[in-house]
């Protein structure tokens, strides 16, 4: 009986953590993607709660993408050029009124059943401590986070001119994935519109 609910939540996280990527990632001008350390499962039950976790966010201007699956975009040559100096804020969203969102448990998927990045803003939800992180030369940074949900927002542009911030959205830590796999390592890839006329002065006799 266990095992049975176990495949039956675990195909209701894919689906709603699917919707998640696609939807409210796609809301946020956001292509998820990543290649990850993934773990063959049946269930929620089988999350391998010591396993490492990451985030590596990719960042490039151009228009916005159609959300990816959480793993590595091996041709980048359609995205733009990386952007270095961004500034990403990731903050833990740790519990949904007085009860801990603990996403090694189903409960805990339970908990962030059809939840989006505008619910967790608005509402009870508490928060832990916020990691604050900046894009390199490429474009990207990684870091390695604890399994759990997090919001990310988009908090400093560096020397660059963006004309259409990324909105702030939500990612999973680990990710599902179709076939019965979770993505301990995530990839996502926000884009920004840049703004390439640069402003110039003449001087008037």
């Amino acid at each position: 009986m266990t095992t049975l609910r176990n495949i039956a939540l675990f195909r209701r996280v894919v689906a709603m953590v699917g919707a998640l990527a696609v939807g409210i990632l796609g809301l946020a001008s956001v292509s998820l993607s990543a290649t990850a350390t993934a773990t063959e499962v049946t269930g929620v039950g089988n999350i391998i709660p010591g396993d490492n976790t990451s985030l590596t966010i990719h960042k490039y201007d151009g228009n916005p993408g159609t959300a990816g699956d959480g793993s590595v975009i091996a041709d980048t040559a359609a995205l733009g050029d990386p952007l270095a100096g961004v500034e990403f804020t990731i903050t833990p969203v740790t519990a949904k009124g007085t009860k801990t969102i603990n996403l090694d448990t189903a409960e805990g998927w339970d908990l962030i059943d059809g939840i989006k990045a505008e619910d967790v803003v608005a509402t009870s939800y508490s928060f832990g401590t916020p990691t604050v992180v900046t894009t390199g030369a490429d474009g990207s940074v990684a870091t390695s986070l604890p399994h759990g949900l997090y919001l990310v927002a988009e908090t400093g542009y560096g020397d660059n001119t963006i004309k259409t911030p990324t909105v702030p959205f939500l990612v999973t830590l680990p990710l599902p994935k179709g076939g019965g796999a979770w993505l301990y390592d995530v990839h996502a890839y926000p884009k920004n519109a840049v703004d390439t006329n640069v402003p110039t002065k003449t001087v008037a006799n």
